[in-house]
């Protein structure tokens, strides 16, 4: 059932709705006709509208004209634990294994602006940081030969930045006004490690980094949403500048099975806002 504001009524299947009009068809005279309405002169549809518990989606007032014409957007931001996926490098060393592994969980937020230009389709971009530490303190270290070269701390304060253009494909729900989302991205990735050796050091590296977010928004009001997303982003580093107390210099990895992955997922929530 589709009332209009003036009073007239339309029953019929409706096919598709979108921010300016219903679709719908019907049959008359054993043919099938399809048609259109706008939304601007809809008071509300009701999918079912025989059934008990049918709800009345209200259409659009007179009032939202002047707003047809902006573009819709959502803008999201959201904070998670992540995980980075790349493997483990310890040498047979149960004690750097464990402690390695202590970096690969981490804290990861990020943000995501996307205007569409289409009801389903739109473009933006990504902000992301992924932040994960690790410290032991009292610890020796030893070269090769068995010697005691030092003891104090080792620490890792790792980041990792991503930023770039992306697209979006949202999936609404007529009736609840969640959304389904996915996203695919593009961009730069920044691999960043201060720490200590019992000497301070840093290591620097970028990359280009690609991935996807898969989230589904629940509506809490209008223009208000609560979402969940799951995201994976995936780079390598072929090179590293390294900073310590011997000076600066460039690490480069020859062998693609050498270079350090930057892979992670993570699992993050957080509000959305937008049309």
């Amino acid at each position: 059932m589709i009332v209009k504001h003036n009073g007239d009524s339309i029953v019929a299947k409706i096919e598709k709705v979108d921010k300016v009009f219903i679709n719908y068809h019907f049959t008359d005279e054993n043919s099938r006709r399809y048609d259109q309405v706008k939304l601007i002169d809809v008071e509300y549809f009701q999918y079912k509208y025989l059934n008990e518990g049918s709800v009345r989606i209200k259409g659009k007032t007179r009032d939202d004209q002047s707003n047809q014409g902006l573009p819709s957007f959502r803008l999201a931001a959201s904070i998670g634990p992540a995980y980075q996926l790349g493997r483990v490098d310890a040498d047979g060393d149960q004690f750097v294994e464990d402690y390695l592994n202590g970096l690969k969980w981490g804290l990861s937020y990020n943000f995501d602006l996307h205007f569409y230009i289409e009801e389903e389709f739109g473009i933006g971009a990504k902000f992301a940081r992924f932040q994960a530490n690790n410290r032991l303190d009292n610890v020796a270290l030893i070269d090769s030969a068995g010697n005691v070269i030092g003891v104090g701390t080792i620490s890792d304060n790792i980041s990792i930045l991503f930023i770039g253009p992306s697209g979006t494909y949202r999936k609404r729900d007529p009736i609840s006004g969640n959304a389904f989302i996915v996203n695919a991205f593009i961009g730069y990735m920044n691999y960043f490690n201060e720490g200590l050796l019992i000497f301070p050091f840093s290591m620097e590296g970028s990359t280009v980094g690609i991935g996807f977010d898969a989230g589904y928004d629940i509506k809490i009001e209008n223009g208000l949403f609560l979402g969940i997303q799951l995201s994976v982003y995936t780079g390598s580093l072929s090179s590293l500048d390294i900073t310590d107390q011997n000076g600066s210099r460039t690490l480069n990895f020859e062998d693609p099975a050498e270079y350090i992955g930057l892979q992670r997922a993570e699992l993050t929530i957080g509000l959305r806002f937008g049309k």
